[in-house]
């Protein structure tokens, strides 16, 4: 890692030098600066926390279409098949084959019309 160059051309190990120098220089001023703009600091972690919360709860309703939508189309399928069921079924052939089991037969002749006279 001593070989490896980052921003502005410094090693690894300086920046991390810097960066343990800095700490160890933060000193009452840096302190009185946090408690003064701790409610800024609260604030900033509090749209982090939203942020966090908003990002997972998109996810689950993404999952939660996703799983419903696939529902959907399995039901759209099974209403499909029992549709076209239905219509076989409904034929007047099957019908009648269903029917003549009941000892009911098929009319050869229409219907008579019953006519009711007016009542006077």
């Amino acid at each position: 890692m001593a070989n490896n160059t980052f921003f502005n051309g410094r090693l690894w190990n300086q920046q991390m030098t810097e960066i343990a120098k800095s700490i160890e220089k933060f000193n009452i001023r840096d302190k009185q600066f946090i408690v003064n703009n701790f409610n800024f600091l609260f604030f900033v972690a509090f749209l982090a926390l939203c942020y966090i919360f908003n990002a997972r709860n998109a996810e689950s309703k993404i999952r939660q279409i996703n799983q419903l939508s696939k529902n959907i189309k399995e039901q759209r399928w099974q209403f499909i098949t029992k549709q076209s069921e239905l219509m076989v079924k409904s034929r007047q052939k099957n019908v009648v084959e269903l029917v003549n089991g009941m000892g009911l037969q098929n009319l050869r002749l229409p219907p008579p019309k019953i006519t009711v006279p007016p009542v006077e």
